[in-house]
C-alpha cells in the first residue's frame, strides 16, 4: 500500500490529472498520382488516354493537341436573290418542274467537340497542375475532375476566350451545370506562350484556381465527399495543347 501511495504521490500528488486533449491528424503530403508531358508522342499509355469523341494529336513541341474549327456562320440570301428564286420556283411551278429541297443555310451549324479523358482514382482532396497553349479566340476550353464511370458529376475549370467571364469554376451533375464562382477579370492567354494552371481543392472544401501564380478563383464548395475517378479534357471550339499535367493526392 505504501508503494501505491508513492506512485500516485509521484504522477501527482493524488490529484486526478486532466486526460490530454487529443492532437489533431497531421495533414498528409501529397503524392503524385496522375503524370503526362506526353513526351513519348503517345496519349495511349503510361498513362493510357481514352478519346471520347473528336481528334487529338500529340506535338512535340505543344504536347497534346487538339483543334475545332469556328463553325462557318449562316450565310444570308440578299433581297435581289430571294426575288430571283422566288420567281424562278414560280415559273417551275408553272411548267410542271419539280422544287428541290434546299438545305436551310440560316440556321447556325453544330459545332464540333474534341473530348479525351483518363480514369484513375484520385482522392478528395488534390492539386492539379497543367501547361496550356491556345491559339485561337473562340469557343471554350474545360477540364473536369469527374466522378463515377459516365464522368457524369464532378468540378469543372471552364475557359471561354474573349468571353464574359472569361474564367468559371462550376460543379455539375445529374441537376445539371452551376457555377461556383467566376472571375470577371480580362483574360487572353492566346499569346503562343505556355501558362501554368493550377487548382487546389483541400478536405473542408476550399477550391483556389491560380494562372501563371496570380489567384484568380477562391471558393468553398462540399458537394463532393467521395474521391474522383479521373480528368477529362474537353474542346469546344479553338486550338488548345496541354504540354504537361500533374495531378497530386492522397493514396
Amino acid at each position: 500500500m505504501q508503494d501505491l501511495r508513492e506512485a500516485i504521490e509521484d504522477h501527482g500528488g493524488g490529484e486526478t490529472a486532466a486526460a490530454p486533449e487529443p492532437e489533431a491528424a497531421p495533414d498528409l503530403p501529397l503524392q503524385i498520382l496522375v503524370h503526362d508531358d506526353f513526351g513519348d508522342g503517345n496519349f495511349t499509355r503510361n498513362p493510357g488516354w481514352t478519346v471520347a469523341e473528336g481528334h487529338f494529336s500529340v506535338d512535340s513541341g505543344l504536347g497534346l493537341r487538339s483543334v475545332v474549327a469556328k463553325p462557318p456562320a449562316p450565310v444570308k440570301q440578299s433581297k435581289k436573290a430571294k426575288r430571283k428564286k422566288l420567281v424562278t420556283d414560280v415559273l417551275g411551278s408553272l411548267v410542271g418542274n419539280k422544287k428541290d429541297p434546299e438545305p436551310t443555310s440560316s440556321q447556325p451549324a453544330k459545332p464540333e467537340r474534341a473530348e479525351i479523358f483518363i480514369q484513375t482514382s484520385i482522392s478528395n482532396a488534390f492539386q492539379m497542375v497543367f501547361e496550356i497553349i491556345s491559339r485561337e479566340k473562340h469557343g471554350r476550353f474545360s477540364i473536369d475532375l469527374f466522378q463515377g464511370r459516365s464522368r457524369g458529376a464532378g468540378y469543372r475549370l471552364s475557359y471561354m476566350p474573349g468571353g464574359q467571364p472569361a474564367l468559371e469554376l462550376q460543379r455539375f451533375g445529374s441537376s445539371g451545370v452551376r457555377s461556383i464562382v467566376a472571375s470577371n477579370q480580362a483574360l487572353s492567354l492566346e499569346d503562343n506562350f505556355r501558362h501554368r494552371v493550377e487548382i487546389n481543392h483541400d478536405a473542408s472544401g476550399g477550391m483556389t484556381v491560380m494562372i501563371d501564380g496570380k489567384q484568380l478563383l477562391n471558393a468553398t464548395d462540399q458537394s463532393f465527399r467521395d474521391a474522383f475517378s479521373g480528368v477529362t479534357i474537353a474542346n469546344d471550339g479553338g486550338d488548345y495543347s496541354i504540354r504537361e499535367i500533374t495531378v497530386s493526392g492522397i493514396r
